[in-house]
């Protein structure tokens, strides 16, 4: 009889073992699942924080979201993806450029590369410092090279904004 009673107490320990297990998984699935609803909400966009904006569906070319989208602003660095473009454009990446105390005579607090006047570098040095340094020193070099001024070179950025439709865009200068 006793033989009987063990055999019959060891399916129901399995059975709470198994049952114990499937809880424990499901508890970490809905941890899981409870962690990430968190995470997605607190990377959602809040635009009520966003002085400007404008979300374009480019298949309807229709405008789902704006805000202040005709308040004129100072693009900044963005400015230096014009000064990439006309580099792309107009110049030779192979051509050796000679850095003048010109283009490191910038703002304070300006983003530099380290480069000094004197120093010879290539046009494809100067854009890599330009798109991925975002210096301001660089994009004076490339300015010097491409528009032989820097004051030309600008011209040459306004010309090919308007060329894109950028009618509301000046620039006044190559790196912002």
């Amino acid at each position: 009889m006793k033989r009987t009673e063990k055999k019959n107490k060891q399916p129901d320990s399995r059975i709470w073992n198994r049952i114990l297990a499937v809880l424990t998984v499901c508890i970490l699935l809905l941890v899981l699942l409870l962690g990430f609803m968190v995470v997605r909400r607190n990377r959602m966009l809040d635009l009520t924080e966003v002085e400007r904006a404008l979300l374009f569906n480019l298949e309807t070319r229709e405008a789902l979201f704006a805000q202040n989208i005709y308040q004129q602003t100072y693009p900044a660095s963005i400015t230096k993806i014009m000064t990439a473009i006309l580099a792309e454009e107009q110049g030779n990446m192979e051509d050796t450029v000679v850095i003048t105390q010109e283009d490191l005579n910038l703002e304070e607090g300006s983003q530099m590369s380290g480069l000094a006047a004197g120093d010879t570098v290539t046009m494809d040095q100067l854009y890599h410092a330009l798109v991925v340094y975002s210096a301001n020193d660089a994009a004076m070099a490339i300015a010097r090279q491409i528009g032989g001024t820097v004051e030309q070179f600008v011209q040459m950025m306004n010309d090919k904004a308007v060329s894109l439709g950028m009618t509301g865009t000046h620039f006044s200068n190559p790196h912002g």
